[in-house]
Parts: structure tokens; C-alpha cells; sequence
């Protein structure tokens, strides 16, 4: 699940940033993910809950009306109630391999679980037919970290 390698914004890779599931593109906030990144810090591994309340405190607002999902898949919910331009920069830091996202235990989330079914752990061959959650982790890479320090 984690994001493809790289070290460059999409459209300055000459590539357009990754579309949303109703098919939109939009350009991410720069300070928007650099304020994701250090909420990461070195090695922090959080969950999304944890991640948002981490941008509260420093003064981004992250609650509003839409859903993260995992790649176009909008059955897999991986955190809902967020303001689409957060929204976009978890993904594009997660596509260009900047944050790395990963499935974890529902337990991990101490009570701020999703009320909806969670995901199987293998992927069925057909789409689910109902939305599911995802719980999952956020980390920045090793490399890209010590490229930081």
C-alpha cells in the first residue's frame, strides 16, 4: 500500500497529481503537506486520528464533508470527515512515496473507529459492495527523513 517512489511533486515530474475518485484533480497545498510532514516528525507512526489532531494543534483546520479512500476504491474508507485540501495532500505525499500508508489493527485507533465493517484483509474479486474501513498507519520513510535531519 505504500505510495511509489520519488522525490518530486507530480507536475513538476511533468505528470499530473493522482485523480480522486470522482475524478477530479486538484493541486495540493504545499504548506498543507509540509505541515503533515512534520506533524510525522522522525519516526512517528500515527493513525489518522492521531495525525489530525496533531495539524489542530498547530492551527490547520483538517474536520469538513469528505472521505480519504484508498486509491479509487471508494468502498475503502481509510478516515472520513475531512477538508478536501487535507484530503489531497496525504495523497499526493502517499503517491510520491513521502508518507507511507499501511493496514493496522483496529485497535490501534483506542476507540475512534469508523462505524462501518472493517475491510478483509485480502482483496475480494469483485468491488465491496458497501463501503468499508481501512484502519491504517502514516510514517514517513526512513530515506526521506534523514534527507531532512
Amino acid at each position: 500500500m505504500p505510495g511509489n517512489a520519488g522525490g518530486r511533486p507530480p507536475e513538476e515530474a511533468g505528470q499530473q497529481p493522482p485523480p480522486r475518485p470522482n475524478g477530479e484533480t486538484r493541486v495540493p497545498d504545499q504548506a498543507i503537506e509540509v505541515a503533515i510532514l512534520e506533524a510525522l516528525g522522525n519516526g512517528d507512526v500515527l493513525t489518522l486520528p492521531e495525525l489530525a489532531a496533531r495539524l489542530e494543534a498547530h492551527g490547520l483546520e483538517v474536520e469538513g464533508g469528505e472521505s480519504l479512500v484508498l486509491g479509487q476504491d471508494s468502498a475503502v474508507v481509510l478516515w472520513t470527515r475531512w477538508r478536501p485540501e487535507v484530503i489531497d495532500a496525504v495523497v499526493d505525499l502517499g503517491a510520491d512515496g513521502r508518507l507511507v500508508v499501511e493496514r493496522c489493527s483496529p485497535e490501534r485507533f483506542r476507540g475512534l473507529a469508523l462505524d462501518l465493517p472493517v475491510a478483509p484483509v485480502r482483496r475480494p474479486p469483485d468491488p465491496l459492495p458497501e463501503p468499508h474501513w481501512l484502519p491504517a498507519l502514516l510514517w514517513r520513510p526512513r530515506r526521506l527523513r534523514e534527507s531532512a535531519a
